[in-house]
């Protein structure tokens, strides 16, 4: 059945208004009339591509080439969040309501078929052991989709703050929440609090989708943010996230490899979002091409192949070790980038069905 003037939103909804017409014979989608900035498609790629990276298995590699690696992805999902409040107020505005219906219309199916495919996964790694698996898998904190979770749930919140005309309070709540994270995660240690890494993370959808909503609200990165001021926001960011890393290390003995968000991260992603929006690259290339189509895919499905890369380099004789522990990050985004443009390509049915279509 197809699904007339339906409109896509979220981090990952231009893969849907840009399938080729083999992609989408079955649903029919409103064609968009504002220039199309595809600098923002590129860098939703350089987010997929650093979720790989984040989540790649560097056994045997040195902490000084792991960690920079690591540190170097952590602005992926606030980016993909802000991106989503970005693009969610743009239809709020024309909508209102309908919406928010349509963006739970989009996550939801996707949701529900990768959290399918993990547990089929994860029971396969786990000797069969259901119950395992769905008390940690479904719809949980647990694991990479915890980000489509977060999504659904902060979709609903903020739309209920702005049903209730809150819209004064949006940046304050955000402001205090991300404040709690770091009191509950990073700083926790450092403060004599336990961590509750997981749900410090799951919170932050919602300050992220409110920044990204009120930027596109108040044109405020057009008005405010240069592109020369948002490379100044990413490299201070980085050099912040950084200090606070070594000195929660040095302080508190929170592992380097395990701290996942700080203060530093905030100004980090918030200067890589800016930086897509002021670049506004006017023509399709590569790059954003692949983000646009694929960046959904990719971090949905990328820990497939890099437990299948991660296998493969087990078996390796020793004297091949020290070129596959450097080989085993590059192909494990080789391979998902080519394995999911073949899926696109010669399979769409099970490429649309893997992501919920």
């Amino acid at each position: 059945m197809a699904l007339t003037g339906y409109t896509f939103t979220g981090p990952f909804s231009t893969f849907y208004q840009n399938m080729p017409q083999a992609h989408a014979s079955s649903l029919t989608i409103t064609p968009t009339v504002t220039p199309r900035n595809y600098s923002i498609d590129a860098f939703r790629l350089l987010g997929a591509i650093a979720v790989i990276l984040l989540h790649v298995k560097y056994r045997g590699l040195s902490n000084e080439v792991v960690l920079p690696l690591r540190w170097f992805g952590r602005f992926a999902v606030p980016f993909f969040f802000m991106a989503s409040g970005y693009f969610f107020q743009k239809n709020y505005a024309k909508q209102g309501d309908a919406a928010v219906m349509k963006s739970l219309l989009n996550l939801l199916p996707i949701a529900l078929v990768a959290n399918l495919v993990f547990i089929l996964f994860e029971t396969s790694q786990s000797g069969g052991d259901l119950s395992k698996v769905f008390s940690v898998r479904l719809f949980t904190m647990s694991g990479h989709l915890w980000f489509l979770n977060a999504l659904i749930g902060a979709y609903l919140m903020l739309w209920l703050l702005l049903e209730r005309k809150a819209d004064a309070w949006l940046l304050p709540l955000a402001h205090a929440i991300v404040a709690f994270s770091l009191i509950t995660n990073a700083y926790s240690l450092l403060l004599g609090l336990k961590a509750e890494k997981a749900f410090a993370m799951m919170i932050l959808s919602l300050p992220f989708l409110i920044y990204g909503y009120k930027a596109s609200q108040t044109d405020f990165v057009a008005k405010h943010i240069s592109v020369w001021g948002a490379v100044l926001l990413i490299i201070g960011g980085l050099f912040l996230q950084t200090a606070e890393i070594l000195f929660l290390y040095k302080h508190s003995g929170y592992s380097p490899h395990n701290q996942e968000f700080l203060l530093g991260s905030l100004f980090y992603a918030g200067g890589i979002f800016a930086l897509a929006l002021k670049l506004s690259m006017p023509h399709d290339t590569v790059f954003s091409e692949y983000g646009r189509k694929y960046s959904l895919t990719i971090y949905l499905y990328h820990p497939l192949i890099v437990a299948a890369v991660s296998y493969a380099m087990s078996q390796l004789p020793a004297a091949s070790l020290p070129i596959g522990l450097w080989l085993n990050p590059v192909l494990c985004v080789a391979l998902t980038l080519l394995i999911i443009r073949v899926l696109s390509v010669k399979t769409p049915r099970v490429f649309r069905f893997l992501n919920g279509i």
